[in-house]
Protein backbone atom coordinates (compact mmCIF):
# COMPACT_ATOMS: atom_id res chain seq x y z
CA UNK A 1 0.00 0.00 0.00
CA UNK A 2 2.86 2.40 0.80
CA UNK A 3 4.44 1.79 -2.61
CA UNK A 4 1.17 2.83 -4.31
CA UNK A 5 0.98 5.98 -2.17
CA UNK A 6 4.59 6.87 -2.97
CA UNK A 7 4.04 6.18 -6.66
CA UNK A 8 0.94 8.36 -6.69
CA UNK A 9 2.91 11.18 -5.05
CA UNK A 10 5.83 10.90 -7.45
CA UNK A 11 4.18 10.16 -10.80
CA UNK A 12 0.88 10.59 -12.53
CA UNK A 13 -0.85 7.17 -12.86
CA UNK A 14 -1.48 7.80 -16.58
CA UNK A 15 2.27 8.23 -17.08
CA UNK A 16 2.85 4.80 -15.52
CA UNK A 17 0.23 3.30 -17.82
CA UNK A 18 1.86 4.95 -20.85
CA UNK A 19 5.19 3.43 -19.84
CA UNK A 20 3.75 0.04 -20.84
CA UNK A 21 5.47 -1.86 -18.04
CA UNK A 22 4.78 -5.51 -18.57
CA UNK A 23 4.65 -7.45 -15.27
CA UNK A 24 7.77 -9.55 -15.94
CA UNK A 25 9.85 -6.52 -16.94
CA UNK A 26 8.61 -4.68 -13.85
CA UNK A 27 9.57 -7.71 -11.71
CA UNK A 28 13.05 -7.64 -13.26
CA UNK A 29 13.39 -3.90 -12.55
CA UNK A 30 12.49 -4.25 -8.87
CA UNK A 31 14.69 -6.62 -9.01
CA UNK A 32 12.74 -9.68 -7.92
CA UNK A 33 12.91 -11.86 -11.04
CA UNK A 34 16.17 -13.41 -12.31
CA UNK A 35 17.43 -12.26 -15.72
CA UNK A 36 19.21 -14.58 -18.16
CA UNK A 37 19.89 -12.88 -21.49
CA UNK A 38 21.90 -15.91 -22.63
CA UNK A 39 19.01 -18.30 -22.05
CA UNK A 40 17.48 -20.56 -24.65
CA UNK A 41 14.69 -23.07 -25.13
CA UNK A 42 13.68 -25.24 -28.07
CA UNK A 43 10.50 -27.30 -28.36
CA UNK A 44 11.09 -30.99 -28.96
CA UNK A 45 7.41 -31.93 -29.02
CA UNK A 46 3.89 -30.50 -29.16
CA UNK A 47 0.89 -32.83 -29.36
CA UNK A 48 -2.87 -32.64 -28.90
CA UNK A 49 -4.75 -35.66 -27.60
CA UNK A 50 -7.08 -36.73 -28.94
CA UNK A 51 -5.93 -35.57 -32.35
CA UNK A 52 -9.50 -35.84 -33.62
CA UNK A 53 -12.78 -36.00 -31.71
CA UNK A 54 -16.06 -34.32 -30.76
CA UNK A 55 -16.26 -31.18 -28.64
CA UNK A 56 -14.81 -31.76 -25.18
CA UNK A 57 -11.51 -31.77 -23.37
CA UNK A 58 -8.25 -31.92 -25.31
CA UNK A 59 -4.79 -32.26 -23.72
CA UNK A 60 -2.01 -30.17 -25.23
CA UNK A 61 1.30 -31.68 -24.14
CA UNK A 62 4.69 -30.17 -24.83
CA UNK A 63 8.36 -30.60 -24.09
CA UNK A 64 11.26 -28.20 -24.51
CA UNK A 65 14.98 -28.33 -23.86
CA UNK A 66 17.19 -25.51 -22.60
CA UNK A 67 20.98 -25.74 -22.89
CA UNK A 68 21.74 -22.45 -21.08
CA UNK A 69 18.73 -22.16 -18.78
CA UNK A 70 15.98 -19.59 -19.17
CA UNK A 71 15.21 -16.18 -17.77
CA UNK A 72 11.90 -15.34 -16.13
CA UNK A 73 9.37 -15.56 -18.92
CA UNK A 74 6.17 -17.10 -20.12
CA UNK A 75 4.51 -19.78 -22.15
CA UNK A 76 1.93 -18.30 -24.51
CA UNK A 77 -0.71 -20.35 -26.31
CA UNK A 78 -3.08 -19.24 -29.06
CA UNK A 79 -5.71 -21.13 -31.01
CA UNK A 80 -6.73 -20.33 -34.60
CA UNK A 81 -10.43 -21.19 -34.53
CA UNK A 82 -12.67 -22.23 -37.40
CA UNK A 83 -14.84 -19.11 -36.96
CA UNK A 84 -11.89 -16.73 -36.50
CA UNK A 85 -12.53 -15.83 -32.85
CA UNK A 86 -9.09 -15.25 -31.29
CA UNK A 87 -8.34 -17.41 -28.26
CA UNK A 88 -5.22 -17.52 -26.13
CA UNK A 89 -3.67 -17.52 -22.71
CA UNK A 90 -0.25 -17.22 -21.13
CA UNK A 91 1.46 -18.67 -18.10
CA UNK A 92 4.36 -17.41 -15.99
CA UNK A 93 7.47 -19.48 -16.53
CA UNK A 94 10.00 -19.03 -13.72
CA UNK A 95 13.71 -18.87 -14.55
CA UNK A 96 15.04 -22.41 -14.94
CA UNK A 97 18.46 -24.06 -15.13
CA UNK A 98 19.50 -26.01 -18.22
CA UNK A 99 17.39 -29.13 -18.66
CA UNK A 100 14.31 -30.69 -20.23
CA UNK A 101 10.86 -29.43 -19.25
CA UNK A 102 7.38 -30.64 -20.09
CA UNK A 103 3.78 -29.89 -19.31
CA UNK A 104 0.16 -30.30 -20.29
CA UNK A 105 -2.43 -27.60 -20.94
CA UNK A 106 -6.09 -28.62 -20.76
CA UNK A 107 -8.28 -27.15 -23.50
CA UNK A 108 -12.01 -27.26 -22.79
CA UNK A 109 -13.26 -27.18 -26.39
CA UNK A 110 -16.98 -26.93 -25.82
CA UNK A 111 -19.34 -23.99 -25.81
CA UNK A 112 -19.34 -22.04 -22.54
CA UNK A 113 -22.95 -21.79 -21.29
CA UNK A 114 -21.99 -18.68 -19.27
CA UNK A 115 -20.62 -16.76 -22.25
CA UNK A 116 -22.42 -13.44 -22.74
CA UNK A 117 -22.37 -12.41 -26.44
CA UNK A 118 -22.98 -8.79 -25.42
CA UNK A 119 -19.49 -8.87 -23.86
CA UNK A 120 -17.83 -10.17 -27.02
CA UNK A 121 -18.03 -13.14 -29.37
CA UNK A 122 -18.49 -16.62 -27.93
CA UNK A 123 -16.51 -19.55 -29.32
CA UNK A 124 -18.84 -22.38 -30.33
CA UNK A 125 -16.17 -24.96 -31.31
CA UNK A 126 -17.67 -25.87 -34.67
CA UNK A 127 -16.41 -28.98 -36.49
CA UNK A 128 -13.17 -28.37 -38.37
CA UNK A 129 -9.41 -28.08 -37.99
CA UNK A 130 -7.94 -25.89 -35.26
CA UNK A 131 -4.32 -24.72 -35.10
CA UNK A 132 -2.41 -24.43 -31.81
CA UNK A 133 0.60 -22.10 -31.50
CA UNK A 134 2.75 -22.43 -28.38
CA UNK A 135 5.65 -20.09 -27.59
CA UNK A 136 8.25 -20.19 -24.84
CA UNK A 137 9.69 -16.75 -24.14
CA UNK A 138 12.23 -14.82 -22.14
CA UNK A 139 10.21 -12.04 -20.54
CA UNK A 140 6.73 -11.35 -21.86
CA UNK A 141 6.11 -12.85 -25.31
CA UNK A 142 6.05 -10.07 -27.88
CA UNK A 143 7.43 -7.40 -25.52
CA UNK A 144 9.89 -4.81 -26.79
CA UNK A 145 11.41 -4.34 -23.33
CA UNK A 146 14.94 -5.47 -22.47
CA UNK A 147 15.40 -9.14 -21.50
CA UNK A 148 12.49 -10.20 -23.76
CA UNK A 149 12.67 -12.63 -26.67
CA UNK A 150 10.73 -15.51 -28.13
CA UNK A 151 12.93 -18.55 -27.64
CA UNK A 152 10.81 -20.84 -29.81
CA UNK A 153 7.31 -21.36 -31.22
CA UNK A 154 5.79 -24.65 -32.30
CA UNK A 155 2.51 -25.30 -34.10
CA UNK A 156 0.20 -28.29 -34.36
CA UNK A 157 -3.43 -29.00 -35.27
CA UNK A 158 -6.38 -30.98 -34.01
CA UNK A 159 -9.83 -31.63 -35.43
CA UNK A 160 -13.26 -31.30 -33.90
CA UNK A 161 -15.73 -33.70 -35.47
CA UNK A 162 -19.53 -33.80 -35.47
CA UNK A 163 -20.90 -35.07 -32.14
Amino acid sequence: MEICAITSDVADISAIQKADLDPIYFCELVPACPINDNGDAHFTSLEVMPKKGPQGEFDISFEYVSNNGTGTGMLAISVDTVDGIPLGDDFLNFAQPAGTYDGTIKLDAKENPDCDPTQGPCETWEPGTYTIHLSVCNGECGSNHPHSAIYDTKTTTFEITQN
